[in-house]
């Protein structure tokens, strides 16, 4: 059957549910990086720090325990702060209709590690329960690239239902599946937590090191009220 395509005036689009991720280029990094390396080493090489969670998800790679913003040191001090406070912009940004403009919030990270990945590390596909925003924060990207697949982080359709049937009017659907984000060095991307991702397959001779939290967020009370 031939469908006239007449006038669009009798069509309407009403958009919902939409998912964003948010991307922040830190213009401090070049004060912080270095300190940031040499810590995400010095927990690799103590033998002490290494997280057992997931173990069979990832490979080449050493994992720090949760607690890395809570470690004494200037460099993660002052990364914890932008993070939370970047965090802190996106709730304000994705509530803007709903937070009172004298609404005290306080957006708290629940944990927080380090990757150091070397050639052929990977992380599976995964999310983050039991916490609102996640972050990753690219202290240095190494080879990284997303254009050739290269250990980037790629972030999957987060619709389960959309899967349940296909046919030539739901081609819109796959064509945005899975994004690749590029990775750039002092980049921070947030992103909520249920939106399933994974690190892919990493080649290059340096290492890729990178920073990852999750958080929660809530309204703190006014001063005097406990």
């Amino acid at each position: 059957m031939a469908f006239e395509n007449n006038s669009m005036d009798d069509m309407r689009t009403i958009t919902r549910w939409a998912t964003r991720i948010f991307v922040f280029d830190n213009p401090r990094h070049h004060e912080v990086k270095q300190g940031l390396v040499d810590h995400c080493y010095a927990l690799e090489n103590s033998g002490q720090e290494q997280s057992t969670v997931a173990s069979g998800a990832k490979g080449n790679m050493f994992e720090s325990k949760f607690n890395f913003f809570q470690h004494e040191n200037e460099a993660v001090r002052q990364l914890r702060d932008y993070c939370l406070a970047s965090v802190h912009r996106v709730g304000a940004t994705v509530n803007a209709d709903l937070w009172s403009p004298d609404a005290r919030v306080q957006v708290r990270a629940v944990e927080s590690w380090c990757h150091i990945t070397r050639s052929g590390g990977y992380h599976d596909v995964h999310a983050h329960p039991m916490c609102s925003w996640c972050g990753i924060y690219y202290i240095d990207p190494g080879e990284a690239d997303a254009a050739k697949m290269n250990g980037c982080n790629r972030f999957y359709e987060p619709r389960p239902n959309v899967v349940h049937y296909s046919d030539y009017a739901t081609q819109y659907l796959y064509q945005d599946g899975s994004i690749d984000l590029p990775p750039k060095e002092g980049q921070l991307v947030i992103f909520p937590s249920y939106m399933r991702h994974a690190a892919l397959p990493y080649t290059g001779q340096d290492d890729r090191v990178v920073v990852a939290f999750n958080t929660v967020t809530q309204r703190a009370a006014p001063p005097g009220e406990n």
